[in-house]
């Protein structure tokens, strides 16, 4: 046979003669070569020619290959499938990727997915998804973030707690076990934070440290915190509500025990 040669890149070589796999006409590659097709565009139509539809497995009953008549179009391939809602065999195309045997099994899983709850702040109804719910530590719901703003700095507690304070808790709950002592209450008034609450006698406990007499941190944040303080003093008198203040400059257990023993009197006068 004669040699055939061809121009690549601008330099001749030798080739030979090949028949293009998917259009089958006739090209020249090189002598031995592992080309296949005469253009680019003849693979791309011959690779998605061989791509199996990507059908999810979950669902599939077998790989069997089933002809049915699918209304306006005719005789079609397909595979049988398993709804997801409620696990009935059906046909349809086997390069669809079906869930459901129909819209309104669709409608119906969809509708399981959510739940109908009250807004943790504003009592509304509202419908969520479960997964949304796991993400909340305390389970609760907001219809918007307003809500949850409001809920949090309402009712969320702080964590930080000074080790004089957690003390005098401690012992007032041990000394009154029958009683209910709530830590960084901001039920009593209305938002504003009282560090020890007792609901049942309306009597509340502050721990002013140094931070609330000298300026610590600075004189802006000492006018801030001593506003506070008054508005808490103010509210308490309107909604009747008895509110002590300790003050403490040193922070040492004897103050403590101090504290203590005055706070333990008061208790004992309103529960008599």
């Amino acid at each position: 046979m004669k040699d055939i040669y061809f121009i690549e890149c601008g330099i001749l070589r030798k080739g030979e003669y090949h028949i293009c796999e998917y259009c089958k006409a006739k090209m020249i590659r090189r002598l031995n070569g592992q080309q296949r097709y005469c253009s680019i565009r003849c693979s791309l139509k011959s690779k998605q020619k061989q791509t199996k539809p990507n059908i999810s497995e979950k669902h599939v009953i077998n790989n069997k290959i089933i002809f049915f008549n699918e209304p306006g179009h005719g005789k079609r391939k397909g595979k049988k499938f398993i709804c997801k809602q409620c696990n009935k065999e059906f046909i349809t195309r086997m390069d669809f990727k079906p869930k459901y045997c129909s819209q309104q099994c669709k409608i119906n899983y969809h509708k399981t997915l959510y739940f109908k709850k009250p807004c943790a702040n504003c009592g509304k109804i509202i419908s969520k998804r479960f997964k949304e719910t796991r993400k909340s530590k305390t389970k609760n719901i907001f219809c918007n973030s307003s809500c949850a703003a409001s809920y949090n700095n309402t009712f969320k507690r702080k964590s930080r707690r000074s080790k004089v304070e957690i003390m005098l808790f401690e012992m007032l709950k041990k000394e009154f076990s029958s009683l209910k002592f709530v830590p960084n209450d901001k039920k009593l008034l209305d938002g504003l934070e009282i560090d020890i609450a007792i609901p049942s006698l309306k009597l509340g406990i502050e721990w002013n440290g140094i931070v609330h007499h000298k300026p610590i941190y600075g004189q802006a944040k000492l006018d801030i915190i001593q506003e506070r303080d008054a508005k808490k003093q103010i509210l308490a008198q309107q909604k009747d509500i008895n509110l002590i203040v300790i003050t403490d400059l040193v922070s040492t257990e004897a103050k403590v025990k101090e504290a203590f023993v005055s706070v333990s009197k008061i208790i004992r006068e309103l529960t008599n």
